[in-house]
């Protein structure tokens, strides 16, 4: 269907879209990180020109 100035436009059903959101398993793994950092499990990077000293 074109409308306006020879600018074309489709319509579909929102449901065919293929970002249906975030992955409920990825969301998963971030709220448990939250709960992880604010219970103290962290990392503390000293420099940040060798962050694998503290790392590894």
């Amino acid at each position: 269907m074109n409308r306006g100035e020879g600018k074309a436009f489709v319509v579909i059903p929102i449901e065919s879209l293929e970002d249906g959101g975030y992955n409920p398993d990825f969301v998963k793994k971030i709220l448990a990180a939250d709960i992880s950092a604010k219970n103290g499990n962290t990392t503390r990077i000293n420099d940040v020109e060798n962050i694998w000293a503290d790392i590894l």
